[in-house]
């Protein structure tokens, strides 16, 4: 499985769309950093506000780190190789979910470091980590519904359209006007919109649970779509 772990790493860092999002994904995220700043408490709760607003560029990174490799039949060349599909799955799933994570809590990194000289001071560590902890999980739950949705469709186009179709839901669903509260509390997305409102009524564990769970689903999701996949 490392083998294929460090092919994919190359193949991500010698690819142009990696940086490409990366860098889309920051300038977005910071779009509205300034305006959020001043409804919320401090330049942490301002970064995170507006998490759910990039979300699709996630899910357009799967489109092109799955959805290309099975039009392109990388992942059948793997398997004829000898690799089993549970490696070839896990490996895959690791380097897409952690450069995800690079780049999604790199960019409140960059914020809160980035902030430091114009603010004159910084956030405590302490109330970084106590929230983050509670993020980082939910930002790997977001990337492994990409996992699954890659995993689903096989192709550029329907990840693509699958990847749409859960940007929008997401979007409604957190904007819900009777049920948003639900919806920000089990769909991991939603989570740094309850430490944004001090909505997190309840332990942080229950918050990291439910992200746990999203990617468990996900990833056994996923595995088992490919499992059961024609790759001739």
């Amino acid at each position: 499985m490392l083998k294929i772990i460090k092919a994919e790493c190359y193949k991500l860092f010698h690819s142009i769309y990696f940086p490409t999002i990366a860098l889309t994904y920051l300038l977005l995220f910071t779009s509205n950093l300034f305006d959020s700043y001043r409804r919320t408490q401090n330049i942490f709760e301002a970064s995170i506000r507006n998490i759910a607003f990039p979300y699709f560029l996630i899910l357009s990174m799967g489109v092109c780190f799955f959805g290309t490799d099975f039009d392109q039949k990388t992942i059948a060349f793997y398997i004829s190789a000898g690799h089993k599909r549970s490696e070839i799955f896990l490996a895959k799933a690791i380097v897409f979910m952690l450069a995800s994570l690079f780049i999604t809590a790199g960019s409140i990194f960059v914020h809160i470091f980035g902030s430091i000289p114009f603010l004159g001071h910084t956030l405590t560590a302490g109330y970084v980590v106590e929230n983050m902890v509670i993020i980082v999980p939910a930002l790997l739950s977001m990337s492994a519904i990409a996992v699954l949705i890659g995993f689903a469709f096989k192709n550029v186009g329907g990840t693509l359209g699958a990847g749409i179709a859960v940007q929008l839901i997401v979007v409604a669903a957190l904007n819900s006007k009777t049920n948003a509260l639900f919806f920000m509390k089990y769909l991991p997305v939603g989570h740094s919109a309850l430490i944004v409102l001090h909505k997190l009524d309840e332990p942080a564990m229950n918050y990291i649970t439910i992200s746990i769970i999203w990617i468990l689903v996900c990833l056994m999701g996923g595995y088992l779509f490919f499992r059961r996949a024609d790759m001739k």
